[in-house]
C-alpha cells in the first residue's frame, strides 16, 4: 500500500483544522478524499488537536483564574470552553486542580 501524498494530507489537516468544541464531518471528507480511509482522516484529526492543545496549553494555564471567574459568575461551561477554544474535559479538569488544590495525580484518580 502506497503511503499519502504530502500534498493531500496537508490539505486533510487544513479541512480537520476546526474549533475543539465542533464535530468533524467525517463523511463529507471521506466523500473529498475518496482514496484516504476514514480511519486514517480520524488519526489526522486526533494529531492535529492534540498538537493544537499542547500548544496552547501554557496559554490557557496563564488563564485558568479568569476561567474559574467566569464560571462562577455563572457562565456556562461549554460556552466558555467554546470561546476560547478549550476541551470542557481538560477543561474542568484544570479547574479542579486550582480550585481544590489538586495535584494533577489526584485529579486523575477522581471518581464521581
Amino acid at each position: 500500500m502506497a503511503g499519502l501524498a504530502r500534498g493531500t494530507y496537508e490539505q486533510i489537516q487544513r479541512d480537520v483544522d476546526i474549533p475543539v468544541m465542533c464535530c468533524l464531518h467525517l463523511g463529507m471528507l471521506a466523500a473529498r478524499y475518496p482514496g484516504v480511509s476514514s480511519d486514517t482522516i480520524c488519526s489526522i484529526f486526533a494529531q492535529e488537536n492534540q498538537y493544537k492543545v499542547l500548544k496552547s496549553h501554557h496559554i490557557h494555564k496563564e488563564q485558568m483564574h479568569n476561567y474559574c471567574t467566569r464560571y462562577a459568575f455563572g457562565e456556562d461551561v461549554l460556552e466558555l470552553c467554546a470561546s476560547v477554544d478549550f476541551p470542557p474535559c481538560m477543561m474542568m479538569r484544570r479547574m479542579l486542580e486550582l480550585l481544590l488544590n489538586l495535584g494533577k495525580q489526584v485529579c486523575g484518580k477522581l471518581q464521581g
